[in-house]
C-alpha cells in the first residue's frame, strides 16, 4: 500500500467545494498538534524547522499573522509541496524496508487531501516499536502499519520529526532439511569357526614341507 493515493484527489476537490459552505467551526485554521512533552530524545527526532533559521519551503516571504488568506495560501502551498515530493520519491523505485504508524499515516493523508487543516503532529512510532528498530509480533500489516521506503521515511521525518525508525526483518523461521544421520561402518562379523592357532599352523606347513623317506622292498 502506498502513502499516497492519487485516486482520493478528485474527490478531495470535491469535499473542498463542500466546505466552503460550512459552519465557523470549520473554518482555516493552522493548527500543529506536535507535543513537545511527549518527545522522547532517545527515540525520536525534532523536524527541521524547529531550527529557527530553516525556512520553510511553502513559507511566504511577505504574510501578516492576522490574515486568514496567507494562512491559507501557505497550507495549500504546504499540501502541494509534500504531495509533489512524495510523489518524486516514490518513483525512484526504492525498496520499502520502514514501517509507519498507520494511525500518522491516515492523519497525514487527511491533511494533504484537504479533509482537515490540520496540521500532523510527530511521527509516534513507539506504540508500533519492539526493540532494535523491530516490530511488535501481534501487528497487522496495512492495518496497523504500512510499509514505505527509507527515502520517504527520511523526508518525512525531517519535516515532522518523530521516530523510532523501524525497519521489519524476515521473522520467519527457515526450516533446515534434515540431515541424514551418519551410522557406524558395518563390521565384518567374525566367523564362528576357530582359525588354527600359530603352532598348529606351523608344524602343519612343516609336516607337508618334509617328505617321508623312499621305502623299497621292505627295507629302510
Amino acid at each position: 500500500m502506498l502513502i499516497y493515493d492519487d485516486e482520493n484527489e478528485d474527490d478531495d476537490k470535491d469535499n473542498d467545494n463542500d466546505n466552503d459552505n460550512d459552519d465557523d467551526d470549520n473554518d482555516i485554521t493552522m493548527k500543529d498538534n506536535n507535543n513537545n512533552n511527549d518527545f522522547d530524545p532517545k527515540l525520536m527526532k525534532k523536524p527541521q524547522h524547529a531550527n529557527k533559521n530553516y525556512r520553510c519551503p511553502w513559507e511566504l516571504s511577505e504574510k501578516s499573522d492576522i490574515c486568514e488568506d496567507c494562512k491559507l495560501d501557505e497550507l495549500n502551498k504546504r499540501r502541494d509541496y509534500e504531495k509533489a515530493e512524495i510523489r518524486r520519491l516514490e518513483d525512484d523505485g526504492a525498496p520499502q524496508d520502514c514501517a509507519l504508524n498507520m494511525k500518522w499515516a491516515n492523519q497525514w493523508r487527511n491533511f494533504v487531501h484537504n479533509k482537515t487543516n490540520i496540521i500532523p503532529g510527530m511521527i509516534d512510532n513507539r506504540h508500533i516499536h519492539s526493540q532494535n528498530n523491530l516490530l511488535k509480533d501481534e501487528l497487522i500489516k496495512d492495518a496497523d502499519y504500512l510499509m514505505i521506503p527509507s527515502n520517504i521515511w527520511t523526508f518525512l521525518i525531517e519535516l515532522y520529526g518523530g521516530g523510532p525508525k523501524i525497519v521489519p526483518i524476515n521473522n520467519t523461521k527457515q526450516i533446515r532439511p534434515n540431515r541424514p544421520t551418519k551410522q557406524a561402518p558395518n563390521t565384518p562379523k567374525q566367523s564362528t569357526k576357530q582359525s588354527p592357532s600359530k603352532s598348529q599352523s606351523q608344524s602343519q606347513s612343516h609336516s607337508q614341507s618334509v617328505s617321508p623317506p623312499n621305502v623299497k622292498n621292505g627295507q629302510r
